[in-house]
Parts: structure tokens; C-alpha cells; sequence
């Protein structure tokens, strides 16, 4: 490995390819949507369309039925795990990634310890998973079966503590394409344990069964990272430097990976009665680097939303490969990841508000150039993006607003940042078409779906 005062410097662009090859932005992939789940360990899901179409943007051949048909199977669930905040997650990694951020939920815990004053933790987060595993509740709900059993207490406080003790994963219809549905909690133990239940299991696969890396009858994009003649799809199994790749660390939680879970009937399988693998701080960090390096510890620890990673990134040294940024900062990498060459072409993408691209280092510039910054916020609301070259260039909103994907069949109105080249301008255009065919129900070869205007106008 380099030593730590020898390090090869990537600036913005290197680094901007790297993360686009390990996002699948680059080209998109020919991976079925668990898989792509899985690799990128988890989609942003504060709204309930975003994760349909941050796979949009990276999977070759991705329809929107797929990613609902994995949410009503339950192979994939809604819950709270990084940064405190939702992601739709693989069940597997439902259950392990969830015990691995706990610590940030106990710390918002404490932040309404005034309100629990004589509540025994314990005690609270007992009748608070008997009473939503008897049904799946609403937050109103359990707020006020635990009000009555602590009358004392803050309603309130009380039901953050429910939420941030317990598991908790928002069930179907919520989440599901096309379909609306109030919100709604159980443990993701009693929902997962629910999809193996005999009668699940005669209708559909089991929810963590080995999947195939390439969506079925969809061919590999021409120049992506799954295509043939191409590099292999990041975290994919034939990806060069990804955790399932030969000689490199095994993908964690897959059968290959020295201690993960066997196949069926293990921890990984949901609704098996083995409890989950204990969570591994070495697998997270291998795992993110596959999807977002190379990067820092602070990186990783603004992704996860922890503190006290450095002492993980520093046993994991002598299997790591080590870089600087253009300001010095040291960052690590999987040696035999992919690090495109900076000068590889990126085609546009057209991708939702908080997609985890924009949201998961420390240092963004790789991603959003120091002249944009800010510019993809108004207050606490995240814009939908537009990438050019690579880089946040502009914003985009169906031009009849309202829910994310509800009115693309109107079209598309993209705000760029600065002025582009007419071919640069035509490649958003054929982009702005195939995402209100594919996301907004147009027919297709529909012409003129995009408006170049401001947002906000």
C-alpha cells in the first residue's frame, strides 16, 4: 500500500469520475434494481418517489414496476437508518445497517430526555413493539397508546423515543409506484418475518435470494460500467476492485464474505428465527467506499451520520489504497476500484431531490462546483438536479408541479446554471425524453417535453 507521506493527488474531476463509475452515472448499468439497492447501500427515500428515480438515472431498462414490485415482496423496505433520515434498504441490509447507526438514535433520544423523566427506556420500547407488531400504527397512533400508558410524559417525546428505539419500517402501499397510502409502522422484524410466512413464500421469491446483477431482457448500455467490452458495474460481481471481485475483500453480507450469513436459512433471510449478523463497522466502510470512494473518514461519517470511524479506517490500512485530495486531505479506496480517467465523457442525468450523490461526503466539490454552491436549496427544500459533464449544472421540476413524477407527462422545465454547447444541449434534451417517456407515462418518441426556463418562474 502507498505510505501515508507518498500519496497520489486526485483533484475534483478524478475524483468526480471515480464517484460517478462507483454510482453508476457514468453509463447506465445493466443490474436489477435489488442489486443496485444493494451497491449503492441504500437510496435517499425522505419523499416517496426519489428512489424511483435515482435507479432510473443508473439502470439500463429500469420501469418503476420494478422497484414496487420489490416493496410489496418486501425484499426492499422504507426505513430510518443514515443520517437519521429515510432510505428505501435490501432487507438484508434493513436489519444489519439499522443496529450499526443506532447510536445516532440514541443521541436524539437524549435530546428529549425533559419529556421522559421517569419512563424506563426498556419498558417503552416493549409496549411500543407489541402494540405496532399487533398492527402496523400510525406516529398519532402510538403517540397516544404510549401518552396513556405515561400520562405524565411528553406525547411527544414519547413517540420520538418509540421511533428511534425501535426498527421501525413504513409499510406498503407507502412507497409503492402509483399507489398512495398513509404512514404506517411495525418493526422490521415482524414485516420481514411476515414476508416468509408460508403462504408469502408460495407466491413470490424469498426477499433475499440471489439475485441476478443484470435486469432481466434488459441489455447492458452501450459504454456503461455493465457493459460488455466496458468495465463491470461497480459492486457488481465482476467488478474490478468491487467487494465481490476476486482478490479483493468479499462483498459484505454476500455468501462469499468471511463471516457474513449463509445462504438460505441465515440471519440474512428475513423472516428466518436467527437473529441478524452482528453489524460490522470494517463491511460498512468497505461497502462505502465501493459505492462512493475514494474518501475521507470525515466523508464516510457525514454519509452515515457517526462519529469515531477513524480507528476502522485505520485497521482496514493494509487493505486499503490511500490518495489526497487537491487540499491534502487523505482519502482511502478499495485498490482496484475503478478510477475512470478524469477526461471520460458523462452523459446528462436528471436526478431527484436528495439523491445520495449530492449528499454523501464531506467535501461535495467533486460533485458541486464551488460556484453553484447553495444553489441547489431554497431554505430546507432540496432541488431536483441536473448533472452536465458530470457536475451539478442546472435544476429541473415537471413543469406542472406537484408530486415528483405525478405530471411528467407535461414535460420537464430545466434551469441551467450557465450556457451549454448545442450538442450538449440536444444530449439533455434526448435525456429530458427518455425520463418523461420511462417516469411520466408519454408516449413514446414524444417530442418537446423539456422547457428551459427558471424553476421559479
Amino acid at each position: 500500500m502507498v505510505s501515508r507521506t507518498t500519496r497520489p493527488v486526485l483533484d475534483a474531476r478524478a475524483l468526480n469520475r471515480a464517484t460517478l463509475a462507483r454510482q453508476l452515472l457514468l453509463g447506465r448499468a445493466g443490474m436489477a434494481a435489488r442489486d443496485a439497492v444493494g451497491h449503492l447501500v441504500g437510496l435517499q427515500a425522505q419523499n416517496v418517489k426519489p428512489p424511483y428515480f435515482q435507479l432510473h438515472a443508473r439502470l439500463a431498462g429500469f420501469a418503476p414496476a420494478e422497484l414496487a414490485g420489490l416493496m410489496e415482496s418486501r425484499q426492499v423496505v422504507r426505513m430510518v437508518t443514515l443520517r437519521s433520515t429515510l432510505h428505501t434498504h435490501t432487507a438484508h441490509d434493513a436489519r444489519t445497517l439499522r443496529p450499526l447507526v443506532q447510536p445516532a438514535r440514541d443521541r436524539e433520544v437524549n435530546q428529549f430526555r425533559k419529556g421522559l423523566v421517569g419512563v424506563d427506556p426498556a419498558r417503552l420500547a416493549d409496549h411500543a413493539r407489541a402494540f405496532v407488531e399487533d398492527e402496523p400504527r400510525t406516529m398519532g397512533e402510538i403517540r397516544a397508546e404510549l401518552f396513556a400508558r405515561w400520562p405524565d410524559a411528553d406525547p411527544r417525546s414519547l413517540a420520538v423515543a418509540a421511533r428511534c428505539l425501535l426498527p421501525l419500517v413504513q409499510v406498503t402501499p407507502r412507497g409503492v409506484w402509483g399507489r398512495s397510502g398513509q404512514v404506517r409502522l411495525t418493526t422490521v422484524e415482524h414485516w420481514l418475518r411476515e414476508a416468509d410466512a408460508p403462504a408469502s413464500r408460495a407466491t413470490h421469491t424469498a426477499p433475499d435470494a440471489p439475485a441476478s446483477p443484470a435486469a432481466p431482457g434488459s441489455p447492458a448500455a452501450p459504454g456503461s460500467p455493465a457493459a460488455p467490452g466496458s468495465p463491470a458495474a461497480p459492486g457488481s460481481p465482476a467488478a474490478p476492485g468491487s467487494p465481490a471481485a476476486p482478490g479483493s475483500p468479499a462483498a459484505p453480507g454476500s455468501p462469499a464474505a468471511p463471516g457474513s450469513p449463509a445462504e438460505p436459512g441465515s440471519p440474512a433471510e428475513p423472516g428466518s428465527p436467527a437473529a441478524p449478523a452482528a453489524p460490522s463497522v470494517d463491511d460498512a466502510v468497505l461497502r462505502y467506499l465501493a459505492a462512493f470512494g475514494p474518501a475521507s473518514v470525515k466523508d464516510m461519517q457525514v454519509w452515515a451520520g457517526l462519529t469515531r470511524l477513524k480507528e476502522a479506517f485505520e485497521r482496514l490500512r493494509p487493505r486499503l489504497a490511500a490518495f489526497s485530495d487537491a487540499n491534502g486531505v487523505e482519502l482511502f479506496d478499495l485498490p482496484d476500484a475503478p478510477r475512470p480517467d478524469p477526461d471520460t465523457p458523462a452523459p446528462p442525468r436528471f436526478l431527484p431531490e436528495f439523491d445520495n450523490l449530492l449528499l454523501s461526503h464531506a467535501d461535495r466539490t467533486r460533485v458541486i462546483a464551488p460556484e453553484v454552491k447553495g444553489r441547489t436549496w431554497t431554505g430546507n427544500q432540496a432541488h431536483r438536479t441536473l448533472l452536465v459533464d458530470g457536475f451539478v449544472a442546472g435544476l429541473w421540476k415537471p413543469s406542472t408541479e406537484g408530486d415528483a413524477g405525478a405530471d411528467l407527462g407535461s414535460g420537464i422545465t430545466v434551469e441551467l446554471f450557465g450556457a451549454v454547447p448545442k450538442a450538449t444541449r440536444d444530449e439533455i434534451v434526448a435525456e429530458a425524453e427518455l425520463l418523461v417517456t420511462t417516469m411520466g407515462g408519454a408516449p413514446a418518441g414524444a417530442r418537446g417535453p423539456v422547457r428551459f426556463a427558471s424553476i421559479h418562474g
